[in-house]
């Protein structure tokens, strides 16, 4: 269940967010495997960002949020959400943060209807068989 949330002191026409947000839910998902249709994406744009006191400069601030996070899952997104969003804003990589969050309580995130802990134990029950 992957949570993307994007602010950025830059603004995109409505299109090209809309494509951004497809972009950056696939590219999530052939990084992490989560289904497409679990991974939640959301960008502000014109946000008041700034990297050393200058909200002149195109600066972003990356948050993603997930059950799992290993090493090098983190560093192959950092990689690639860097170059996205630098390709679509023009944010230079010294001027975004990207901070991963991992949940250990799969109770404090709800979706569905039910808390994660619900989703997950059917699963693995089904995977002690």
């Amino acid at each position: 269940m992957p949570y993307l949330r994007i602010e950025c002191n830059r603004a995109l026409s409505d299109d090209r967010v809309a494509q951004l947000q497809k972009e950056l839910t696939n590219l999530v998902h052939e990084i992490k495997g989560d289904p497409v249709a679990m991974i939640s994406t959301v960008i502000l744009q014109s946000v008041p960002v700034s990297f050393g006191g200058d909200p002149c400069e195109p600066s972003c601030i990356v948050t993603l949020t997930n059950a799992v996070m290993p090493p090098a899952t983190t560093s192959a997104l950092t990689r690639a959400l860097t170059a996205a969003l630098g390709a679509s804003y023009g944010v230079p990589p010294n001027r975004m943060y990207i901070f991963f969050q991992q949940f250990s309580d799969p109770t404090l995130v709800g979706w569905n209807g039910v808390t994660f802990d619900q989703v997950i134990a059917p699963q693995k029950k089904e995977g002690a068989r």
